[in-house]
């Protein structure tokens, strides 16, 4: 047989409805949702862990082994056969039996909000004061500047438990969130800017995140900058901001990591007027990380005077 004739033989083999085959051999599916699912033909177990995807219903995943494939593969590890061997099974009868027309599917989309925002109000929820003050951020800066949030994950394993998060705005409505536990964000993402008190100030502070932006408040003992800043929420959001800040004295707070000096070089090539500030927190992650030990090494030495 001729290599061409062998790629056409394995073609015809390939668009064999794997389904039909599955009914044929007297396999029974269930369908569930977006798949079809059974126990593995391949070996023994008590719950169906071998599926097809409704969407591509000529493949298969075993995920209790992790084997996956066509309808070619199929019979290969159902019947231990060579690749020619599956070809020449599946092809045996011309007007194939297995050829079942399948049923019409549209995949299911989940219309629900993978994060719902159920209430929003004042900082008074003891374990987020108490997070709060372990990142030794002032609890007066953080009460001016964030909202309480109460949140649920309709789309998560327990969709009824609520959780307490600090809610830090974004410039078209959206939420960066945390608390001890959890580091999330809400749809639309966006960058936070923020009038400084004397925004006539031909200057702008960079922030990677809003704990650093809180750090620089509290160390520098500020209810706001005197200059405008700019939180970028993700290091993503930079290329959007240079043509906002390429005229500007420009101050990068952001973080002392490989991301953060890629940051700092793309500021430095785009706005002549920029300098580094991360020199302040030498040695450490970041300002808050910065903030937070420099605290306790303070109050370390206080103890032993």
């Amino acid at each position: 047989m001729s290599l061409e004739s062998y790629k056409e033989r394995l073609q015809e083999a390939k668009s064999v409805s794997l389904l039909g085959l599955i009914a044929e051999l007297g396999y029974k599916m269930t369908s569930t949702g977006s798949y079809w699912i059974m126990l593995s033909p391949f070996r023994s177990e008590g719950k169906g862990s071998f599926d097809i995807d409704k969407r591509k219903p000529n493949k298969w995943v075993d995920r209790g082994s992790g084997k996956h494939g066509d309808v070619i593969d199929f019979v290969q590890e159902l019947f231990h056969y060579s690749q020619k061997e599956a070809i020449d099974f599946l092809l045996k009868d011309k007007q194939s039996k297995y050829n079942v027309s399948l049923p019409e599917y549209e995949a299911i989309k989940d219309t629900r909000k993978s994060i719902d925002i159920l209430g929003i109000n004042k900082i008074t929820d003891p374990s987020l004061i108490d997070y709060i003050a372990s990142r030794h951020i002032s609890l007066e800066i953080a009460e001016k500047w964030l909202s309480q949030l109460t949140i649920c994950f309709p789309r998560g394993k327990r969709p009824e438990q609520n959780h307490i998060v600090w809610g830090w705005k974004n410039d078209s409505g959206g939420y960066e969130m945390r608390n001890r536990w959890k580091k999330i964000s809400n749809s639309p993402k966006n960058i936070t800017t923020i009038k400084g008190q004397s925004p006539t100030i031909d200057k702008v502070l960079i922030f990677e995140g809003s704990p650093d932006f809180f750090s620089y408040l509290t160390f520098f003992t500020l209810e706001r900058p005197m200059c405008n800043s700019i939180v970028l929420n993700t290091i993503s959001f930079l290329s959007s901001i240079l043509p906002m800040i390429e005229d500007k004295k420009v101050e990068y707070w952001g973080q002392n990591d490989k991301a953060g000096d890629r940051a700092w070089k793309i500021i430095k090539k785009n706005c002549a007027l920029s300098c580094d500030k991360r020199f302040v927190f030498e040695g450490y992650k970041d300002f808050n990380e910065f903030l937070i030990q420099d605290s306790e090494k303070k109050l370390s030495k206080m103890l032993h005077l």
